[in-house]
Formats: C-alpha cells, sequence, structure tokens
C-alpha cells in the first residue's frame, strides 16, 4: 500500500516539476498574494519584475513597495474588488524596481480558495514593448493628425456607397461647411454637383472610380462649394483595401486649380479670336479682292446701260436698260458690303450725328415693321458724333436692326440706347480688338426674339453665312456691320442666349462736340462742262465706258492705259489737261504713282481717284497727297458727272 501512495506522490511531484518549469519558461510572471497581498510564492519572472534576485527576497513582503505611487491605491481597491468578484482582468500597473526601473505591466488575477485560507494568483506581463508600439503609434498617428490639419490641400476619404467618412479642418472650410457637417453625406450633392457645367452627369463617375481605382489615381473634375460657386480641383486618389482585399474607402488628396483653369480657358478664348482675327482678315482680303474685280466689270455694265436707258425711245427697250442698271445697282450693293468686310469701305471721314441716324432708321422701321414690334428709343449720349462715312453707319444700324425685327416674327420690343463711355489703358488691353483708350460712344441695340446659339455666333460676321431661309437673306449684313465698325476704329460685341433676344454694341470713337454733322441725303444735280479730262485706267471697257459718259455731258476726254503712258502723255500736254481721273490699282504704275510724277512736272496738277474699292487707308493717303477727290466703282452717269463738277469747282 505505502510503495502505490510513494508512486503517487512521485507522480505529483513531477507534474508539479513540470507545471513549474512551464511557468518559469513562459516569460511570463506569476505571483500568489495573500489576502493582505503579501507574497507567499512568485517565479523567477515576477521576482526580476521587482527588481531582486532571488525569491526570498520578496516573500512576505507586500506588493505595494514595488508599486508606483499613483498605482497604488487603484492597485487597493482592484485586490479588494477580486475579492468581491473572484478576478480582475486587465489592470494596467507599473512596478518600479529596486533600482528604480519602472516596468509598465497588465494583470490578470484570479482568487485561490481552500478550506481553512484564501489567496490571490495573479499573472502580470511586461508590457514594456507593447507600451512602445503603442506610444509610437500614438505619436505616428499624432504627426499623422497634425499633417492632415496642416496640410494646405484638401484630404479625403470616402466610401464606395460614395459616403464621406473624413475630411480635413482645410478641406471642409474651403468648401464652406464644418467637418461634422460633410461626414456622411454622399459626395455628390456636396462637394460635387450632379451636374458639370459641360452637362455631365458627375455620379456614375464615382462608382467608376471605385470601380476601375488605377484608371482614375488622377482625375480633375468640377466641385462645388456651400454657396454654389464652381470649382475646379485637381485629386490624386489612392485606394484602401479591407482585409478579404475588397476597395473599402478611397483617399483623395485635391488642389484647387481654379485659377489655372480659368487662365488656360482665357488662353484658349484668347487663341481662338485670334484665329478667328486671322480667318476673317484672309477672308477679309479675299472678299475684298472680289469686290474690286467685279466692281470694275459692273461699271461697265451699269454704264452702258444708262447710256442706253437715256437714249431708248421705244419704252419697253428703255425699261429693260433701266433693269439692268436696277440690278447691277443691287450687285453693287453687295460688292460694297463684300468691302465694308474686308474694311475697304470706308468712304468719307465727316462729323457723323448718331443721334441723327437712329432717328431715321426708327423712322423708317415704324413705317415698315410688324405693328406688335414695339421700338424704344433710350439716347442718353451727349454729345453724340462720331468721325467717319454716314452711309456705312446708317447701313449698319439698319442692318441690325432689321436683324432684331426678323427675330421677332411674334412682335416684341426693340431698343436704341446710347451712352457716353470712357476706355482706359486696361480696358482697352483686355479688349479682343485694337483699340485706343479714350472716350467712345456705345450703341446697343436690343430685341426680345429668339436669340443665338453659341455655335451661331461663332460665324455670326462671316460673309454669306445666315441662319435665314433661302431667298430670306445674303448673310452679308452682319459681315458689313463688322467691317464697318472696324474701319471706324471700333469695336462690336454680341450678347444672345436662345429664347432670351440678343443685344449688339458698337463702341465708335467719340468726336468732339464742337464738329457739326453732315447732311445725310443732299441732293444732288447732273452739271454739264467743257473741261479737258484724261482717264487712266488699264481697263479697256471701263476707259471706253468712262469717256462716252463724260462726253455726253459735253467734257472732252483723252484717255491712257497705263500709268506709264499716262504720265508721258501729261507731260507733253498738260497745259491741256483740266482734270486726271486716276485708277487707284493699276499694274507697273499705280494712281498714286503716276499722281506724284504728274506733280513733278505741274505741280498744281489736278486729279480725280477712282477705284474698285472703296476708300481704303492707300487712297486716304492719296487724297492726303493732293488729290482731290475720290469716285468709287461702279459709278452711274450722273454719279461720275458729279464727282468730276465737284473736283473741277474744288480746283478752281
Amino acid at each position: 500500500m505505502s510503495s502505490v501512495v510513494s508512486q503517487d506522490v512521485q507522480r505529483l511531484r513531477a507534474e508539479l516539476d513540470k507545471y513549474k518549469l512551464l511557468i518559469e519558461t513562459t516569460g511570463t510572471g506569476y505571483v500568489i498574494l495573500d489576502a493582505q497581498g503579501n507574497v507567499l510564492d512568485a517565479n523567477n519572472e515576477y521576482v526580476r519584475m521587482t527588481g531582486y534576485a532571488r525569491l526570498d527576497e520578496i516573500l512576505g513582503r507586500n506588493v505595494v513597495e514595488w508599486t508606483a505611487e499613483p498605482d497604488r491605491q487603484r492597485n487597493a481597491a482592484k485586490v479588494e474588488e477580486c475579492f468581491a468578484r473572484g478576478m480582475v482582468r486587465n489592470l494596467e500597473i507599473s512596478y518600479v524596481a529596486k533600482d528604480g526601473r519602472v516596468t509598465p505591466v497588465e494583470i490578470n488575477a484570479s482568487v485561490l480558495r481552500a478550506s481553512n485560507s484564501i489567496s490571490i494568483l495573479s499573472v502580470c506581463r511586461d508590457i514594456t514593448e507593447r507600451r512602445r508600439t503603442e506610444d509610437a503609434r500614438r505619436a505616428s498617428e499624432e504627426k499623422y493628425r497634425e499633417l492632415v490639419e496642416n496640410a494646405n490641400c484638401i484630404i479625403l476619404r470616402w466610401a464606395c456607397d460614395g459616403h464621406i467618412t473624413f475630411i480635413n479642418e482645410f478641406g471642409s472650410t474651403f468648401f464652406g461647411y464644418t467637418e461634422a457637417e460633410l461626414i456622411g453625406r454622399h459626395v455628390v450633392g456636396a462637394i460635387v454637383p450632379q451636374t458639370e457645367s459641360t452637362g455631365r452627369d458627375l455620379r456614375p463617375l464615382m462608382d467608376e472610380i471605385c470601380a476601375d481605382p488605377k484608371k482614375f489615381e488622377r482625375n480633375v473634375n468640377e466641385n462645388m462649394r456651400r454657396n454654389g460657386e464652381r470649382v475646379w480641383i485637381a485629386w490624386t486618389n489612392k485606394t484602401v483595401f479591407d482585409e478579404s482585399g475588397q476597395v473599402k474607402e478611397i483617399f483623395s488628396i485635391g488642389s484647387d486649380i481654379t485659377d489655372r483653369k480659368r487662365a488656360e480657358e482665357i488662353l484658349k478664348e484668347s487663341e481662338a479670336r485670334l484665329r478667328q482675327s486671322e480667318k476673317m482678315t484672309a477672308i477679309g482680303q479675299l472678299a475684298g479682292g472680289i469686290a474690286h474685280d467685279f466692281n470694275n466689270q459692273l461699271t461697265g455694265i451699269m454704264g452702258y446701260a444708262d447710256m442706253l436707258a437715256a437714249r431708248m425711245e421705244d419704252g419697253d427697250l428703255r425699261q429693260f436698260a433701266q433693269n439692268i442698271v436696277v440690278a447691277t445697282r443691287r450687285a453693287a450693293d453687295l460688292t460694297q458690303k463684300l468691302l465694308a468686310f474686308g474694311r475697304k469701305g470706308k468712304y468719307l471721314s465727316v462729323p457723323v450725328g448718331v443721334h441723327q441716324l437712329l432717328g431715321e432708321a426708327v423712322a423708317i422701321l415704324e413705317r415698315s415693321i410688324d405693328k406688335r414690334i414695339r421700338i424704344r428709343p433710350i439716347l442718353k449720349a451727349e454729345p453724340a458724333v462720331v468721325l467717319g462715312d454716314p452711309s456705312q453707319l446708317e447701313n449698319a444700324i439698319l442692318n441690325l436692326a432689321l436683324n432684331g425685327r426678323d427675330a421677332m416674327p411674334e412682335g416684341g420690343e426693340l431698343t436704341f440706347e446710347t451712352e457716353v463711355m470712357t476706355l482706359n489703358e486696361e480696358q482697352c488691353r483686355d479688349n479682343p480688338y485694337e483699340i485706343a483708350p479714350g472716350q467712345y460712344l456705345r450703341v446697343a441695340i436690343t430685341d426680345t426674339g429668339c436669340g443665338m446659339s453659341d455655335e451661331v455666333k461663332k460665324h455670326l460676321f462671316e460673309p454669306f453665312f445666315t441662319t435665314k431661309k433661302p431667298g430670306q437673306g445674303t448673310g452679308m449684313g452682319l459681315a458689313s456691320v463688322y467691317g464697318a465698325v472696324r474701319n471706324h476704329r471700333g469695336t462690336i460685341s454680341v450678347y444672345s442666349e436662345v429664347g432670351h433676344g440678343t443685344t449688339v454694341r458698337l463702341c465708335l470713337p467719340l468726336g468732339t462736340a464742337a464738329l457739326t454733322p453732315v447732311e445725310l441725303h443732299p441732293e444732288m444735280h447732273t452739271p454739264r462742262g467743257t473741261a479737258r479730262l484724261l482717264i487712266v485706267d488699264d481697263e479697256e471697257m471701263i476707259r471706253n465706258v468712262a469717256a462716252k459718259m463724260l462726253r455726253s455731258f459735253g467734257y472732252r476726254v483723252e484717255t491712257c492705259a497705263d500709268g506709264h503712258e499716262a504720265v508721258e502723255y501729261y507731260r507733253a500736254h498738260w497745259q491741256q489737261v483740266d482734270l486726271v481721273i486716276l485708277d487707284m490699282v493699276m499694274p507697273q504704275m499705280g494712281g498714286r504713282d503716276a499722281f506724284l510724277a504728274m506733280r513733278q512736272i505741274n505741280p498744281g496738277v489736278r486729279a480725280l481717284l477712282s477705284s474698285g474699292y472703296s476708300l481704303d487707308g492707300e487712297a486716304q493717303d492719296i487724297l492726303d497727297e493732293g488729290v482731290l477727290a475720290f469716285v468709287g466703282k461702279p459709278y452711274r452717269l450722273e454719279e461720275l458727272a458729279q464727282s468730276v463738277a465737284s473736283a473741277l469747282a474744288r480746283a478752281l
């Protein structure tokens, strides 16, 4: 029997030794305390925590001795709690070892009850490394928080359902919200508009970013502040994955590029204006060249038709000739519009009363337009005088008024408004046209009609572009307005929206108040004469028809085919020549060179300038050098005779 007991004791001791070995090698401190907190037993790891070398140095001593001062009261309370509840879990306190070393520990304790005693088993784990890790993590998080909160950019996190989970202070302030007002809201509707200004729906974009994050690592889109202001943000997006590898959130960093975007738009608009200006210049040169050649041909047709009509006794035949004249005049009107567009259409530079022009335009309109259209003049400009060609300006105003009328088939209101304005250097620099600082007369013509789309406005001033039905317009009206305004060193701008009418604003350099406007439509009579004339033109038909027209009024006429021939003729016969009619554009020697050569022969040479172009800068230079007047082709019989008579009268 005793041998059996002995074997049991040996087995028990072996088991105890095994568990003791396990306890000693776990790296965890174990201590048994009595009800007062005195050490009854402990393993080597616990002894190490106290800073002593052997167990017998701490046996019987109270744990309060190596418990840090701030934790003693809390530790005592937890001991009482342990006795009351039977256990304590995850108690964190600090031990101060014999050598002063502080060790943070985590304690899990349980009550041990025997038949005649009660004690506590505490399992103590050194959490120094965990504390270091937590402190490092907290420091990292604090650094990250400071970085995020102090960053001068928008930092945003949003879930794949589109709801915002985080936004930094800079971002919430930028968009005009508090952080709390944005957290939980859907990105679209909060900081992203439902649709871009281009009309693109932005809600699907959020789904696309989550579905293919790499595709949208960088993107630029239109965003929206709380006050409705649209801004452009450049975003860098990073994907945050969950444990299963699914996209959990999108981490986005945004920079405001609104100013850059606007600068790019301004540059793009400027480049577009430059391209448009270059295109208009090229078209203008082409149009001017075509009109010049066409006018030369029309001069012959109109001259011969006029002379036929004057000589025909048969009424029907005379009417046929007059119909040719009418048709030629209409063709000439079209070429004048082409010349105006090509900026070769300025005839005169005289004081023009714009209010008088507007008054005549209103009078014409009141007799001809739909009575459902109300005309409202608001004439505030004082003075309202500009330097220019009254006929061109009148035609420009009438063209704009008639366009306004056509835009209001159901009636509406047509407003003419004038005011004086001053443009400074900065305003002139920002203007799409090259203009000089100073005072300008602004004429605004507004209709309440159908308005125009942006695409129509792009081509508005191009010749032969029209939105009217075939047969209702040539497309030259606005082109000639554009040319006339630019001829007068002015500007033209158009504001229009579909369904909301159109306003066209003309700005013309203001003349002085002292200038007296010329009579717009003076009466003319056809004089006769006996003066000796020299006609110089490289077009044979024009030479012949002009000579016949002037001879029919009593003048004696000689002709020359080019400038060289004319100079040689004048050198031999200048005393018998009262007036030279010079074509401006001729091969080898043009009108200007021929005139200057004749003036060397006779400083008192009298000359009249003629051209298929209208009076432009080159022609004005010739006039400034002493040529008496200008007559534009095509000319009618009476017009040519009147121009010759006026030039001869000025020369006396």
